[in-house]
This record gives C-alpha cells, structure tokens and sequence, in this order.
C-alpha cells in the first residue's frame, strides 16, 4: 500500500468512526492518531515512508478533520513486540489516542492485538499480513486492510496443479509471522 494510500485508508476510518458517534454531542480537542512503527532496525526505510505519507497527507488537509485538529503521535516500536507493547500503552493511557495505526509486522501486531482489544481502541494495521489478526482470532478492535500472508499460495497452486500438471509441491519458507 502506497503511503498516499495509507494516510487515506487511515482518515476514512477516523471518518467512519466520528460518524458511530452518531446523535452524541461533538467533541472538542484534537483527533489523536498513535502512530506505532519499526523507525530503528531493518524496516526504519519503509517505516519513515508511511510516517512521511501520513504526515504530507496531513499537512495537504490543514491537519483537520470534521473541524478538529488531526494530532500525530509517533512512537519507534524498535521493531521489538515488548516495546510495541510499551508504546501502545504510552499512547493509549498517556496521551489518550482514538486509534491506533502504522503496525509493520505480523509479531508486533499479535503483540499489540491483545492490548487493543483491552484498550478497545481502533487499530488500523495496513501493512501487516498475518492472516490470525483479522481471520480466525477475529479481533474486534483491530482492522487490517493489506494483504494475508496466505493470499498468494492459492492461486499459486491452482497454477501448479491445473496449468502445470504437478501433484506434489514442495514449498519452502520462513517461519515468520509477516
């Protein structure tokens, strides 16, 4: 997902959720974003992209939304699940964020799920692709609009089997939550 496209996802879900207030009075203050993502280790390149689209998005629409300022917190996971966990916690409690996003990997988001759901704050996680988050744990508070990481070996072995003619396949891959 482009980071054009993030920051888009991600206003329309903060767009939804002001709607679910529905007849409630409006609130003042800030819309807070906490922002959770890998900016130290090996993913701190794709991670400063989606901080950067969010951020130009931001600035494009004046950094408002439904006549609220948009406030984005960032916080550096370390690519780490216990410091995810942590920072999670910081934005949660301490600075009091309607949603949660910028969730790289599959092990920082089984992590950050639990807590979520504790929380119940939205969490958008556009980025990660561990099929568990959205599919067979079914967390409530948790949207995860990329990608499944399973995606890809079913048409694969559709085209193994139908077009190529195998009966067996080996695969071989990391065992990694992506």
């Amino acid at each position: 997902m482009s980071p054009r496209s993030f920051a888009m996802a991600l206003l329309v879900l903060i767009a939804l959720l002001l709607g679910a207030v529905g007849g409630a009075p409006a609130q003042s203050g800030p819309i807070k974003i906490g922002f959770i993502t890998d900016l130290t280790g090996p993913a701190a390149q794709a991670a400063k992209d989606m901080v950067n689209g969010i951020t130009m998005y931001l600035d494009e629409i004046g950094s408002q939304m439904a006549g609220r300022k948009v406030e984005l917190i960032v916080e550096d996971s370390q690519g780490r699940p216990d410091a995810a966990v942590t920072k999670l916690r910081k934005v949660v409690e301490h600075d009091r964020v309607q949603l949660v996003a910028g969730v790289l990997f599959g092990h920082i988001g089984y992590a950050m799920a639990p807590k979520v759901e504790e929380y119940k704050v939205p969490a958008l996680f556009t980025v990660t692709a561990a099929d568990d988050l959205t599919q067979r744990q079914k967390y409530r508070w948790v949207i995860r609009t990329g990608w499944a990481s399973s995606q890809p070996s079913h048409p694969f072995g559709e085209y193994v089997a139908k077009t190529l003619g195998h009966r067996k396949v080996a695969v071989i891959a990391s065992d990694y939550a992506f």
